[in-house]
């Protein structure tokens, strides 16, 4: 009887007990097997296995080492990522949209064409990450060190920046519109070709070290498809924005040479009937 006793315990013990046994695959096609925290020991997570494309919607992933993780195409929207170390991680066309990633350390993850739309990234580390092509619309990176990353033709459109590390950034084509950059640092950032509208910069540091302004454009008495006035763009006083080679839109220029070209294909009809 005792020994019957003794049996269903360790079989209550068994079932009740927590499931580790959760692996990621890392760049290299190595299993890591189980899990581990950051601080050592076993990851408490017993979720699907982290491999490309798996579906990890909601995952609790918080202080996961994850480095040099391969989560090509995975879906991480609403996942716990905090503090989580993904350092040199594939998670290119990852979906990490709506997800909690507060001081995650992501020091050059490729994350080109990853979608991280409303996700809370405050105070993590992107150090030279690849950004390029993602979607960061409406992001929170505040306090973000994200000096040298590559953000080309990267979705910022109403993301919070504010105090954000961009030394050595690269926002060419990037559209930052409606982008809070107050007291971020832009010292040697590269804007070359980047969308301003209603973006707001006039509490930004070293705005006039930026590497390149060029073709940059910015709203000025702007208006939207529906006739709607577009929010100027905010320039600290001391900036002259045409005088770094950037443009306003409407470009008075543009509107009156497409104007007159109108009015010469008028005549021209006019002249042919």
């Amino acid at each position: 009887m005792q020994l019957i006793l003794i049996v269903a315990g360790c079989l209550s013990f068994i079932v009740n007990a927590p499931v580790l046994a959760a692996s990621y695959v890392d760049t290299s096609g190595f299993l890591h097997d189980p899990i581990q925290h950051i601080w050592l020991g076993d990851l408490a997570y017993s979720g699907n296995n982290l491999e490309p494309n798996a579906n990890l919607t909601s995952a609790t992933l918080d202080s996961a080492d994850l480095r040099f993780a391969d989560l090509y195409n995975a879906n991480l929207s609403h996942a716990d990522m905090r503090g989580t170390y993904l350092v040199h991680s594939d998670l290119r066309y990852a979906n990490l949209s709506s997800g909690r990633m507060r001081d995650a350390s992501l020091l050059y993850a490729d994350l080109s064409y990853a979608n991280l739309s409303d996700t809370y990234l405050y105070d993590a580390n992107l150090f030279s990450a690849d950004l390029s092509n993602a979607n960061l619309s409406s992001a929170d990176l505040r306090s973000t060190h994200m000096r040298y990353v590559d953000l080309r033709y990267a979705d910022l459109s109403g993301a919070d920046l504010s105090s954000a590390d961009l030394r050595g950034a690269d926002l060419s084509g990037a559209n930052l519109s409606n982008v809070d950059f107050d007291e971020a640092s832009i010292h040697s950032v590269d804007f070359t070709d980047s969308i301003l509208f209603s973006a707001d910069l006039s509490a930004a540091y070293h705005m006039s070290l930026a590497t390149s302004w060029t073709g940059a454009r910015y709203s000025l008495n702007a208006k939207d498809n529906n006739g709607n006035p577009i929010s100027d763009t905010i320039f600290n006083p001391v900036m002259n924005p045409v005088a770094l080679g950037m443009i306003a839109i409407p470009e008075p220029t543009t509107a009156l040479l497409l104007g007159l070209g109108l009015a010469g294909l008028s005549m021209r009809r006019r002249s042919v009937i």
